[in-house]
């Protein structure tokens, strides 16, 4: 550590933790392996890794909490995406603990059948998706930011006019570079106070979607026991799948 070459080694090792913890997290056991003594073992590593929160590293959290150390301090994700139709201008934001399947599903929930692309958020497990959201959330105005914020700024402020339907962490990744100039925000499930929501994306109060069963965007209604076979935070209550819903019940009634 004293030594400047081995500084640089150290320095070199840390920029590298996300590529090195999902090179390890494919050589441990899967769930999915066609090989029935790997699958069995696949499937406890991958259930005590969900029970850790993610601290323990699976295929499907992208490396776990090491990986997403460089990433929470500012260092680009490497294993975000932007998957979907690229010649659209509408895009889906996932909110955490989303693999790649649940964000595509998220987009089609929030957008139907319109084409959009989507710029993907990686899981690192619950703990260090929640402190990638704590970073954004309260260190923002400091000047930090997470890498995928940073990635999803530049994203936001390339030129294009884009219609951007943010769901959950989706808000709080993109609130640094909200360029309400030239892009159009839509808001579903959102942890961020629905004032702070109107003022940084330019949405209007009541376009902002925060269902009463929405715990993560509605934390005081867990005391409300009215609230609680309401509709909850999942993007299947939001949006073109919620409109559809609504739809069904209405010609039922009918």
């Amino acid at each position: 550590m004293l030594d400047k070459k081995g500084q640089e080694e150290i320095k070199q090792q840390y920029n590298d933790m996300d590529e090195n913890m999902n090179t390890i997290a494919k050589t441990l056991p899967n769930s999915k392996s066609n090989n029935p003594v790997e699958a069995v073992a696949g499937t406890v590593w991958e259930t005590l890794a969900t029970v850790s929160g993610g601290i323990l590293p699976t295929e499907a959290n992208h490396g776990g909490l090491l990986a997403n150390v460089p990433i929470i301090a500012g260092d680009k994700d490497s294993n975000f995406k932007i998957v979907g139709d690229l010649s659209s201008t509408r895009v889906y934001l996932n909110g955490q603990s989303n693999t790649l399947p649940d964000a595509i599903e998220g987009g089609n929930n929030l957008i139907g059948d319109l084409p959009y692309q989507n710029w993907y958020n990686p899981t690192h497990g619950i703990i260090g998706d929640t402190l990638e959201s704590a970073t954004d959330l309260l260190l923002n105005q400091f000047g930090i930011q997470t890498g995928i914020s940073k990635q999803d700024e530049v994203l936001q402020n390339n030129g294009t006019a884009w219609v951007i339907y943010m769901h959950s962490q989706g808000n709080i990744t993109a609130k640094a570079g909200a360029n309400t100039n030239t892009n159009t925000y839509h808001s579903y499930g959102s942890p961020l106070p629905s004032l702070t929501v109107e003022k940084i994306f330019g949405i209007n109060k009541d376009d902002i979607e925060k269902n009463d069963g929405d715990y993560v965007a509605n934390p005081q209604n867990i005391f409300i026991p009215t609230t609680w076979f309401e509709p909850g935070h999942g993007t299947e209550n939001y949006g073109a799948a919620k409109e559809a819903k609504e739809r069904l019940l209405n010609e039922k009634v009918e």
